[in-house]
C-alpha cells in the first residue's frame, strides 16, 4: 500500500496502547469472510456486512484508526472495503450537490488516497458557488471540456498534505481537487505562498481590510477577499472565475466615454459595482483596482447551469473616463448566416437576460435578432426580422442616443460602425455611413437633428457633469500631491485625466459660445472605443481619409479579437488578464500624452 500523503508524527507518537485498542475497536465491523469448514466450502457464503461511515471518517481523520482498519485488510476483503469506501465517497458528493459533477476514476485504487479524499471533502465546505464555475470552464474546453470530472489518483495528491489542506480556505480547498480539470492550478511555494496560474495570490483578512473597503461588507471567511494580478478580488471563487474571463470567442466590444455618452458611461460603471446578483444572474466575478479607483465585472448569462449547452458571459470594465462592455460566447456559429444570425442562441439570451441593459451594454449592434428572411439578396434592405426586445432596446437607444452629446472633437462619421472584437462581424445597424461632409449618419440614418435650444441645454448638462468629475479629479490631486504622491503611476494617469477633462471643458464652452441654431449637429447612436477617449480628436482630423483606412484599422482589431478568442485554453486566462493589464496602462498613458497637447490647444484657444 502507499504511503499516506498526510503526514502525522505528533499523533503517531503520543499513540498510546488504551488509543490503539480504542481504533481497534472502531474497526470491529470490519468486513470479512466468514470461518468455513470442509462441509461449508460447497455452500455459497453471504456477502460481508457493509463497512459503517462512522468507520470510514474515522479512518480518514485519524492516523491510528487508519493503521488499524489497514492491518485488518487481507488479499480477500480488500476489494469488499475498496468498494465501501468509494460508496460513501459517492453518498458524500452527492450530499454536497456534485452528482454528475465530479466521479471517480477507475484508476483510484488506494484505499489510502480514498480515505484521504473522503477527509478532502469532507472539510471542503459547501459547493453550490463552485460547481457553476465547473460548467462555465468544461464549456470552454478547459480540462477536456467534458462532464463529470474524473479525480484521479493524481488529483488527490496535488491537493498536498494536510498542513497545506487545513491551513487552505474552503474555496482554496476545492480548487486544490479539481484544478487540473479547470485549467488553472494552485500550488503552495517554497515560500509557503499561494500561486494561482503561477502568480501569487494574497488572501486578505477581514482585520487588513480598511474600514471603507468595498468589499468589507459581507466578507466570507470561506471565501474570502483576495488580491490578485494587481487587484483585489470580491474572492477566491470571483479571481477564479476572472481568469476565464475571455474564453470563447469576443462577439462584440463597445466602449463609451464619460465625455460623449454620459448616461452610458455612468451605467456601466453602476452595472459593475452594484451588489449581486445581476439580472438573475448569481455567477459573478467583482474586480477592484484601489490605484485606479476602477471596477471590473464579469457576468455569466448562461452556461452555469446543468441543461446549457453553451456558456455567454458579458465582461465590463470601468476606469475614469472609460466603460466598456465585451460579451463573449462558446457557442457555434451557424453555417451560411451573417451578422446576429450567425448566434442566434447567444443574441437571445442576451436580450432575455439583459432587457434594456443589453443596449446600456452594446448600443443597438445586437438589435437582429433573426437571419434575414428568404428572399432577401444579402444587402440589409430587406426581409430583416428582429425579435421583441431587440425591437423595442433599438428603438429605445434611437431615443436615448438622440439627446446624447457628440464625441469630444468628433463628428458622427468619424467614428467606425464596426469594432475591432467584433470577432463575427456583426453589424452595428448604425444607420447609412456618413456623407464626405461628416454630417450624415446619425441615429437611424435620418437625417441630422438642428442645433436648437434643446442641443444647447444639453450640451451645458454635459458640461456640468464633466465639471463635476473635474471637482473629484481635484479633490484627488490635492490629496496626492498632500501626500508626495503625485510622481506614482496614479499621479500620472490622474494629471492625464485632469488635463483631458480640462480640454474638453475648453471645447464644450467654445461650443456654447458660438452656438448657433442653424447649424447641424450629428449625433452617433453609440460611440465605439477607438483607443482612448483623448484620441477622438485625431479620429476627426482623420475623417476625411476614414474609407481608405477604416479597412486595415479593422483587421488589426479582428486580429487582437481572434488573439483573445484563443484563450481558451490552459493558460489563456493568464495570457489575457496580462495583454488587458497592458492595454489598461496603455491607455492611460496615451490620455496623458494626449493632455499635453490638450494643454498647449488651449492656449491656442
Amino acid at each position: 500500500m502507499s504511503s499516506c500523503p498526510f503526514p502525522y508524527p505528533s499523533m503517531a507518537a503520543a499513540a498510546s496502547s488504551s488509543s490503539a485498542a480504542a481504533a481497534a475497536a472502531h474497526v470491529a465491523d470490519l468486513p470479512h469472510p466468514p470461518a468455513t469448514s470442509s462441509s461449508d466450502r460447497d455452500r455459497p457464503t453471504a456477502s460481508p456486512p457493509p463497512l459503517s461511515s462512522t468507520v470510514i471518517s474515522k479512518a480518514a481523520h485519524s492516523e491510528p484508526t487508519r493503521r488499524a482498519l489497514l492491518s485488518k485488510i487481507t488479499d480477500t476483503n480488500q476489494h469488499v472495503v475498496l468498494q465501501c469506501v468509494k460508496e460513501e465517497i459517492d453518498r458524500l458528493m452527492a450530499d454536497k450537490g456534485l452528482k454528475n459533477v465530479i466521479t471517480l476514476s477507475a484508476d483510484l485504487t488506494s484505499l489510502n488516497l480514498l480515505l484521504d479524499l473522503v477527509y478532502i471533502i469532507q472539510q471542503s465546505g459547501e459547493w453550490a458557488e463552485t460547481v457553476p464555475i465547473i460548467r462555465v470552464a468544461k464549456h470552454q474546453g478547459r480540462g477536456g471540456g467534458q462532464l463529470p470530472i474524473e479525480l484521479g489518483s493524481a488529483d488527490v495528491e496535488r491537493v498536498g498534505s494536510r498542513a497545506v489542506c487545513e491551513g487552505r480556505c474552503e474555496a482554496l480547498r476545492q480548487l486544490s481537487l479539481i484544478q487540473r480539470h479547470i485549467g488553472i492550478p494552485l500550488e503552495r511555494d517554497s515560500n509557503g505562498l499561494e500561486r494561482l496560474g503561477g502568480r501569487r495570490l494574497t488572501i486578505r483578512p477581514l482585520l487588513t481590510l480598511p474600514a471603507n473597503h468595498p468589499f468589507r461588507n459581507g466578507y466570507d471567511e470561506a471565501n474570502p477577499v483576495c488580491e490578485y494580478h494587481g487587484a483585489h478580488f470580491l474572492s477566491v471563487r470571483d479571481a477564479v472565475l476572472c481568469r476565464m474571463g475571455f474564453g470563447g470567442s469576443k462577439v462584440v466590444d463597445q466602449c463609451v466615454t464619460l465625455y460623449n455618452d454620459t448616461a452610458r458611461y455612468n451605467r456601466l460603471r453602476q452595472l459593475a459595482r452594484q451588489p449581486p446578483p445581476i439580472w438573475g444572474c448569481h455567477t459573478i466575478s467583482t474586480i477592484h483596482w484601489a490605484t485606479l479607483q476602477a471596477f471590473d465585472r464579469i457576468i455569466v448569462l448562461h452556461g452555469d447551469q446543468p441543461d446549457h449547452t453553451f456558456t455567454a458571459h458579458i465582461y465590463i470594465q470601468s476606469f475614469t473616463p472609460n466603460a466598456e462592455a465585451r460579451l463573449f460566447t462558446t457557442e457555434r456559429p451557424v453555417d451560411g448566416k451573417e451578422g446576429a444570425a450567425l448566434l442566434p442562441q447567444t443574441v437571445r439570451v442576451v436580450h432575455e437576460m439583459m432587457r434594456d441593459a443589453a443596449v446600456v451594454a452594446f448600443g443597438n449592434r445586437l438589435a437582429i435578432a433573426l437571419p434575414p428572411a428568404a428572399g432577401d439578396d444579402g444587402s440589409g434592405q430587406g426581409g430583416e426580422q428582429t425579435s421583441g426586445p431587440a425591437v423595442g432596446a433599438a428603438a429605445a437607444a434611437s431615443s436615448s442616443a438622440a439627446a446624447a452629446p457628440p464625441a469630444a472633437g468628433a463628428a458622427a462619421g468619424s467614428l467606425s460602425q464596426h469594432n475591432g472584437g467584433d470577432l463575427m462581424g456583426i453589424d452595428s445597424g448604425g444607420g447609412p455611413a456618413s456623407s464626405a461632409d461628416g454630417q450624415g449618419g446619425g441615429a437611424g440614418g435620418g437625417g441630422s437633428c438642428g442645433g436648437s435650444s434643446r442641443d444647447l441645454l444639453q450640451k451645458i448638462r454635459s458640461m456640468r457633469s464633466v465639471a463635476s468629475q473635474l471637482v473629484s479629479d481635484l479633490d484627488v490631486a490635492e490629496r496626492m500631491i498632500a501626500s508626495q504622491a503625485d510622481s506614482t503611476l496614479d499621479g500620472a494617469s490622474l494629471a492625464g485625466s485632469l488635463s483631458t477633462i480640462l480640454a474638453e471643458m475648453t471645447k464644450q464652452l467654445a461650443e456654447i459660445a458660438d452656438h448657433n441654431s442653424q447649424v447641424p449637429i450629428s449625433v452617433p447612436l453609440v460611440s465605439d472605443y477607438v483607443s482612448s477617449s483623448s484620441a477622438a480628436p485625431a479620429a476627426a482630423a482623420s475623417a476625411p481619409a476614414a474609407g481608405g483606412a477604416g479597412g486595415d484599422g479593422n483587421r488589426g482589431e479582428k486580429g487582437e479579437a481572434a488573439a483573445s478568442s484563443a484563450s481558451t485554453g490552459d493558460d489563456g486566462g493568464e495570457g489575457e488578464m496580462a495583454a488587458d493589464d497592458r492595454r489598461r496602462q496603455r491607455r492611460r498613458g496615451e490620455q496623458t500624452a494626449k493632455a499635453a497637447d490638450g494643454g498647449s490647444m488651449m492656449g491656442d484657444e
